[in-house]
Formats: structure tokens, C-alpha cells, sequence
């Protein structure tokens, strides 16, 4: 992404530092401003050497990967309760109740959920099972891990709202087994698969899951991604069952057979779905501001 415009902002004597409001497609943006629904918040600093430099927060890289991309909620909005989607898409989330708004990991915004809160889209046509592949990712900040109808704290989650037979949802486990990032397949409360990571309360971690479709056989191959780590759980996969019917997406929120079966309490910032399965490399790249 290259601005096609530099529009000269106000000189500070002080520091002899330009600051610059930067326009991209017609676009305008103004440092420490969010102008534009689901965009970059881009910044630029011209400095009495002569070096102009263009940057984002990580939240907010400026080479995002738009490939495959389905949705993308930046959460950089800062007040009321809609979450934007930048995707082109157009599905924008609502929150059922007020948010709250709170500093993001490396800059911008995060919207907070709290109090049963969560944000539903309009209906998708996103047919998310194993004939077809699928990545999700977040960066999460949980406060506590809640168990609200049932065992899991879903950040994103698509299904079973209007079908009761598959789901596929980027979460963490509070069960038994103890806080564990996992798909949380059929429901928030049955998990098909666990990573071996367990995301920390109050402080920020990057999550993501990706999906490879199944070569004839019964499951897809599931990548779980922690921060800078990747992991695979081997067998089991996930299975083969189908959504069929349109449904939201749900944020900080997922359905078990019609019903709310799993709350997200915390903070979410760059909520991501793709309709296909990123590689590693572009995992990490987004961890690390750069996709």
C-alpha cells in the first residue's frame, strides 16, 4: 500500500518534526486518528534531516495480506459498537451491547467485551468445513477465562447458530483440561483438537488456526499458532461435518447446537478469517506487524 498523496501538516518549532496526515485512495488519515472505517491508521514524520519515514502500529501493518481474506475487524474503531470490516466485504460486526475501548497491544485500539457482550455480522455464505480451507487469528488479550453455557472462550467462531453439526472456532478450552488454545470443533464446549499453549490472562498473545482440507479421508489437518510458535496436534484433525446454512460470524462469542455455549472476557484486536490456509511464513509475518 503507497500513498498517493502527502498532505503537509502543522510545523512543530519545538522538535523541528513535520507530521504529516497521509492519503491513500482518496483516503485520509491523520496521526492519532482513526478516519476511515476498518482502515491502516498510517503515520509519517518528515525530520529536519530529510528522512521521511511511513509506519503503522502492529496491529495495523500497512502490507496486509488480502489474499484469501475474508473479513477483517481492526477493532481500531475507539468508540461505539460497531466493529468495521476493512476486507471490502462489508461484514461489519455489531455488539449487542456498548463495548469498551481500550489501548491495543503495539498501538491503535482493542475493543473490550465484557458482561456477556459479543458481535454478530450479518448472515455469511462461508462454508467452513475440511472440502474447504479456512485460517483464523486474533490477537487476544483475556482477562478471565469464563464458562458461560459451557467450556470454551471463543475470539471467533462461524456455525451452528442455524446448524447444530460443525463448527469451526479460534478459542481457548476452560475445561478440565485447563486453558488450552483450541478449535473447539462442534460446539464450544466439545473441543476436536488442543494445542499445547496456553495463552496467559492480562497480556496480549497472538492465536491462530489454520485448516488444510482433507485428501479423502475423514479430517483436515489443523495448525495451532501462539505468538511465534507453531503447532499441529498430528491425528484427529477436524471432522468432516458441514455448515450449510448462512450465518453470522460471531466475535468473543460461539453457538453449541443454537445456544450461546461460550463467552470471550477480555480484549480483541486485528480479528482476522481467511477462505484459504495461510502458510507459516505468513502466519508469523502478521505476528509480527509486517502481513
Amino acid at each position: 500500500m503507497k500513498p498517493r498523496h502527502l498532505i503537509i501538516g502543522k510545523f512543530n518549532r519545538r522538535n523541528f518534526l513535520r507530521t504529516w496526515a497521509v492519503a491513500v485512495g482518496g483516503l485520509i488519515y491523520v496521526p492519532g486518528k482513526y478516519l476511515a472505517q476498518g482502515q491502516p491508521n498510517l503515520t509519517g514524520a518528515f525530520k529536519a534531516g530529510g528522512a521521511f519515514s511511513i509506519g503503522s502500529t502492529a496491529a495495523s501493518p500497512v502490507n496486509i495480506i488480502t489474499n484469501g481474506l475474508l473479513a477483517r475487524w481492526a477493532c481500531n474503531e475507539g468508540s461505539g459498537s460497531t466493529l468495521y470490516d476493512s476486507s471490502g466485504n462489508g461484514y461489519n460486526a455489531t455488539c449487542q451491547s456498548a463495548p469498551g475501548w481500550v489501548a491495543g497491544h503495539s498501538g491503535g485500539t482493542a475493543v473490550s467485551f465484557a458482561s456477556s457482550n459479543y458481535a454478530l455480522t450479518g448472515n455469511v455464505s462461508f462454508v467452513s468445513n475440511v472440502t474447504s480451507a479456512c485460517t483464523m487469528c486474533a490477537w487476544v488479550y483475556p482477562t478471565a477465562w469464563d464458562s458461560v453455557g459451557g467450556n470454551g472462550n471463543p475470539a471467533l467462531s462461524y456455525g451452528e447458530k442455524a446448524d447444530i453439526n460443525y463448527t469451526v472456532c479460534l478459542g481457548v478450552s476452560s475445561n478440565a483440561t485447563g486453558n488450552y488454545l483450541g478449535d473447539l470443533v462442534d460446539g464450544p464446549g466439545s473441543t476436536g483438537n488442543l494445542s499445547t499453549y496456553k495463552p496467559p490472562l492480562n497480556t496480549w498473545s497472538f492465536i491462530g488456526l489454520t485448516v488444510a482440507p482433507f485428501n479423502g479421508g475423514s479430517n483436515g489437518t489443523v495448525y495451532y499458532y501462539f505468538n511465534s510458535a507453531s503447532y499441529t496436534p498430528g491425528a484427529g484433525g477436524i471432522n468432516s461435518q458441514i455448515v450449510t446454512s448462512p450465518q453470522p460470524f460471531e466475535i468473543a462469542m460461539g453457538y453449541n447446537d443454537s445456544s450461546i455455549n461460550g463467552l470471550w472476557t477480555g480484549y480483541l484486536q486485528d480479528v482476522r478469517v481467511y477462505s484459504r490456509t495461510l502458510a507459516s511464513s505468513e502466519m508469523f509475518s502478521i505476528y509480527n506487524g509486517t502481513g
